[in-house]
Formats: structure tokens, sequence, C-alpha cells
């Protein structure tokens, strides 16, 4: 779940510092090396996007 959550959240937003600061890493080079280009942007709206059904 937090490799899914670092991948889509900066797929979506694009800023690796909020993600890195929301995974608790000191600065963002790791996330940029591992994450960049792991999922588009539309395959992040669209997992930003699930919610229950109701």
């Amino acid at each position: 779940m937090r490799h899914s959550y670092a991948s889509y959240h900066f797929a979506m937003y694009r800023d690796a510092g909020l993600t890195a600061k929301n995974l608790g890493h000191p600065s963002p080079t790791l996330l940029r090396k591992d994450y960049n280009n792991a999922v588009t942007r539309a395959e992040a709206e669209r997992f930003w996007s699930i919610a229950p059904g109701g």
C-alpha cells in the first residue's frame, strides 16, 4: 500500500517534496529515483477517483 500511495500520489500531484514529506522521507531524492514515471497521470486520476458506491 505504501508503494501504491507513493506512486499514485506522485503521479497525480507531481510534487516530490510533498509526497516525500507524507511518507516521512528526509528528502525527495529517493522518491524521484524510484517512483518517477511509474504511473501515468491518467492512471493516478482513476486511482484517486475510487470510492464506495452509494
